[in-house]
């Protein structure tokens, strides 16, 4: 007779097997919790390379049409078209025009300067307020009133400062820049040799323009256009070329033969026109943001993120922000090679 052998056969417990799956469950979320770390960091390196690397190639082509600025080939005849007005200062052929952004232009007429920040105008107020409670006594001489009544004149023009660079403090974006440099065309189809010659102005326009994806950031936009010397204007050969988005802020800086700044940058109609053809050097910033948020954590309130700006006479143009998005700025300096003081 033969034995049964089911009860020889060896097997798990249910305890085992639960003990097996907590393990694999722990084991998978710490490979899970692993590879989330590792492709988040991948992640915040890649979009910090690519704002670096797309910032450099249209910072590079800016340099080189920098470089051309005045640039004419010899022999060229065409003429020098000023533009020193208002109605005329779009075809002007100035070799270099910079326009500040619209909130740089109003922060100009605020009365503020270089030196006014966020913080020094808080402590400020802070310190006139002493000072006004010091001489409210009820009981002050005509020249403590005038006195009071001076320090509540300051009081109000500081909160004046404050209020507006609190509202541009995240918005300085951007200035625009107008470059024009000669050409050649060699016409085979000219009857006569004197008119086979044929001499080009250009005319390249970086400027900011809407953005293709939601967000508080702009894009980068550049305009190429001819001169026609028959209509005395220029013609569009293409215009708002998309370039790059998730702009921040774009930034020209004028400097002299002197290597000083010149404050504001130079207009046919402006006070330092007479500076125009003199610009020895551009100083460029480019700043962009990321496409996604790459911080884990939004900034306290007294801590912002801060983009710091080339600065002038009037201002530090540093932006703060409050989110969880890089920025990234790229800073150049360009020496103009073709600006003299002939025309």
């Amino acid at each position: 007779m033969k034995k049964n052998k089911i009860n020889n056969i060896s097997g798990l417990t249910l305890i085992e097997i639960l003990i097996g799956v907590i393990i694999s469950t722990l084991m998978m979320a710490a490979m899970y919790t692993t590879y989330s770390i590792v492709n988040n960091s991948y992640s915040k390196v890649v979009d910090r390379a690519a704002i670096s690397r797309s910032g450099r190639d249209v910072v590079g082509m800016m340099m080189r049409e920098i470089r051309l600025a005045g640039y004419k080939y010899f022999g060229d005849d065409l003429p020098h078209y000023a533009g020193d007005t208002e109605a005329t200062l779009e075809d002007s052929h100035a070799p270099l025009i910079i326009t500040e952004s619209e909130p740089m232009r109003e922060l100009r007429g605020s009365g503020i300067i270089a030196l006014d920040t966020i913080t020094d105008l808080e402590s400020t107020i802070s310190d006139l307020d002493d000072d006004i409670s010091a001489l409210s006594t009820g009981g002050e001489s005509d020249e403590e009133i005038a006195e009071r009544d001076a320090l509540i004149a300051d009081k109000t023009n500081n909160e004046s400062k404050l209020t507006f660079l609190k509202s541009s403090a995240s918005n300085m974006c951007c200035d625009r820049i107008d470059i024009v440099y000669g050409g050649y065309y060699y016409d085979i189809t000219a009857t006569e040799d004197n008119d086979r010659d044929k001499f080009l102005r250009y005319k390249i326009i970086y400027q900011a323009g809407p953005s293709r994806e939601p967000g508080a950031h702009m894009a980068l936009y550049k305009t190429k256009k001819k001169w026609n010397q028959e209509s005395q204007s220029w013609t569009i050969e293409y215009e708002d070329e998309f370039l790059r988005d998730f702009l921040v802020d774009m930034e020209f800086v004028a400097t002299d033969r002197d290597g000083k700044i010149i404050d504001p940058p130079p207009t046919p109609i402006n006070s330092t026109s007479g500076k125009l053809y003199f610009i020895n050097s551009v100083d460029i910033k480019l700043t962009f943001k990321s496409k996604n948020e790459l911080f884990n954590k939004i900034p306290e309130g007294s801590k912002p993120r801060l983009v710091q700006g080339l600065g002038n006479a009037i201002t530090n143009r540093a932006m703060e922000f409050f989110d969880k998005f890089f920025r990234d700025s790229i800073v150049v300096t360009v020496h103009t090679r073709n600006i003299g003081g002939n025309i």
